[in-house]
């Protein structure tokens, strides 16, 4: 739970850095999808025809966070022997531009789509 640095294959969809990670569940890749990204722990991204999927949060933001700690997260974190000030205040530096990113992996997948069926239709 928490930033995790993840490493990105393809910068013009999913820009590497580091992103939102509420578990540390992993899964396998459907038939025909390609790994965009990843880190130590697991594949953290893919494409399938029009579809993206992403194993972190590039939603988070302190409302978020907020509300999932107060619905049980708080219990999960401190298992875990996370700081939650720590993981709050962190999330509160990042707001503006974890936003700025998330909009910006939207657009560039929006883009990627657009593109693809110009290229089927043509």
């Amino acid at each position: 739970i928490g930033w995790v640095a993840i490493d990105s294959d393809e910068e013009s969809l999913v820009p590497a850095g580091e992103w939102f990670q509420w578990h540390y569940d992993s899964w396998e890749l459907p038939a025909g999808a390609t790994e965009l990204a990843r880190n130590e722990s697991s594949s953290q991204a893919f494409i399938l025809g029009q579809n993206l999927g992403v194993q972190f949060h590039p939603e988070m933001n302190s409302a978020i966070l907020a509300s999932w700690i107060a619905t049980g997260g708080a219990a999960e974190i401190g298992k875990l022997g996370i700081n939650i000030e720590d993981l709050v205040r962190q999330t509160a530096e990042r707001e503006g531009s974890n936003r700025d990113r998330a909009h910006k992996l939207v657009d560039l997948f929006l883009d990627h789509v657009a593109v693809q069926s110009e290229i089927g239709r043509g």
